[in-house]
């Protein structure tokens, strides 16, 4: 109906009465206010024919009530013809001039020409806007039981947020090949600059290769597969610099709130599936907080004994434990990650670790030495024996081993003595915080240097 009164019209009307109906409406003129289109209608037993020409300004068309697309402005012009028989068949071209709808309660605009050849429709240069979102396509969509788009998309301004459906999930209702990019990506807050892809398009989900991910922290290359029932895979290669931890933590795991921020370099390759994870990556992290609470106050209510963290020294209850830097070199196979060389240094302490994590069940089992930053008056020597004691003039080091089990969020931590560790462990601790192996080994030389008993055996 339009917005400016009834739609009327005049036509000749010729029919022919016999065992197969048959009439022919000519010269059909619909006054639509002030637009006007011309339509011829054939209907000769199970055939139909209609030819259409003439121009349509949305803005003078009110939707009927319960329909999910309304026009809004802009207009349609063109002409085409469509024959029915046991199929349909469409020929002609359509202009759209800013073409703008609301559908599904966000607007729509359609900008550009479309022609209809049987059942492709075929574009130069279509623009679809659809809220701040715009999608140029240049190829065609043929209408086949399952729709196949082919040709080249260009996608502006995407959002994609976690648990939430996104446009390019419609790309699931077609098969076909398109060359994909997405400029201006914004993915669960982060923004990503450009997005490069080959989609294939099928019943067996969206496979996305040739995927390259680029803006001013680097570039992330490989393939996604996205199958039906949320299931995917993945092979990406990653070569980031100071990433916001918070933000990456944020994309790869969003249904967890980040624990640690601060800036990052990331390197190395990841793959596998949403039931399996695997990968080679080393990593960087400066100028940062960790806010694992009952981690960490587990830690530290094994260290206060030793007089190690003073009253008031951290506050990692509402800032978190700061950190200067952190490096290490992490393997994952089937969702279990190793490492031998994790390094953590804060302006209080410096913290070396070996062991695992397996990240299915956020359950973790490690030693960690961890050595004070700063000199303690030499009463302190009367402490048990659980690492190792460094005397100097101006005070004594303290090197402890703990062992950390459990789920991380609720872990056992337990002090662990020098000869209970294995050489390799060992050797790998006092290696990251660059102390001589000769600790363990040569406990007395280090410890007490030169003191010797009077038979010349090494004091223990």
């Amino acid at each position: 109906m339009s917005r400016n009164g009834p739609i009327t019209g005049t036509c000749n009307v010729k029919a022919g009465l016999s065992s197969q109906t048959k009439i022919e409406i000519s010269n059909l003129v619909m006054n639509l206010n002030p637009d006007v289109l011309r339509l011829q209608i054939s209907l000769n037993g199970s055939k139909v024919n209609i030819k259409v020409a003439g121009k349509v300004n949305l803005a003078n068309l009110q939707a009927a009530a319960g329909d999910s697309l309304a026009p809004r402005n802009g207009n349609i012009s063109g002409k085409f013809s469509i024959a029915a028989d046991k199929d349909v068949h469409m020929t002609g071209a359509l202009n759209f001039r800013q073409a703008a709808f609301i559908y599904k309660d966000k607007p729509l605009t359609l900008a550009g020409l479309i022609t209809l050849n049987d059942k492709k429709i075929t574009s130069q240069a279509l623009k679809i806007r659809r809220d701040q979102m715009t999608v140029d396509m240049n190829g065609s969509l043929t209408l086949n039981k399952i729709p196949y788009l082919k040709g080249d998309m260009v996608v502006d301004r995407l959002s994609i947020s976690a648990g939430a459906k996104s446009e390019i999930d419609m790309l699931k209702k077609f098969q076909g090949n398109v060359n994909l990019k997405l400029t201006n990506l914004n993915y669960n807050g982060i923004p990503i600059q450009k997005v490069s892809a080959m989609a294939e398009l099928g019943s067996a989900g969206l496979k996305l290769t040739n995927l390259e991910l680029s803006d001013k922290t680097g570039t992330v290359k490989g393939k996604v597969i996205l199958k039906p029932g949320d299931q995917f895979e993945y092979d990406l290669y990653m070569d980031l610099h100071n990433v916001p931890v918070a933000n990456f933590m944020k994309a790869a795991w969003p249904a967890t709130s980040p624990w640690m921020d601060g800036q990052m370099d990331l390197q190395g390759r990841s793959w596998g599936n949403n039931n399996s994870m695997n990968g080679d990556l080393s990593l960087t992290a400066r100028a940062g907080n960790i806010q694992r609470y009952n981690f960490l106050s587990r830690i530290f209510s094994v260290l206060n004994p030793y007089k190690i963290i003073t009253t008031g020294k951290f506050d990692f209850l509402r800032s978190g434990f700061p950190y200067s830097t952190i490096t290490a070199t992490f393997t994952i196979r089937d969702s279990v990650l190793t490492f031998d060389d994790f390094y953590l240094h804060s302006n209080s302490l410096q913290i070396s670790a070996v062991g695992k994590y397996l990240i299915r069940t956020h359950y973790i089992d490690t030693i960690m030495g961890i050595e004070p930053l700063q000199t303690f008056d030499k009463t302190i020597n009367q402490i048990p024996i659980v690492g190792w004691v460094l005397t100097g003039e101006k005070g004594v080091l303290i090197v402890i081993n703990l062992h950390v089990l459990g789920p991380v969020d609720d872990p056992s931590v337990t002090s662990k003595s020098a000869s209970a560790l294995t050489r390799s462990v060992a050797d790998s601790l006092l290696r990251i915080l660059k102390l001589p192996l000769d600790i363990i080994t040569k406990p007395g030389e280090v410890v007490l240097p030169g003191a010797m008993k009077e038979n010349g055996e090494k004091k223990p």
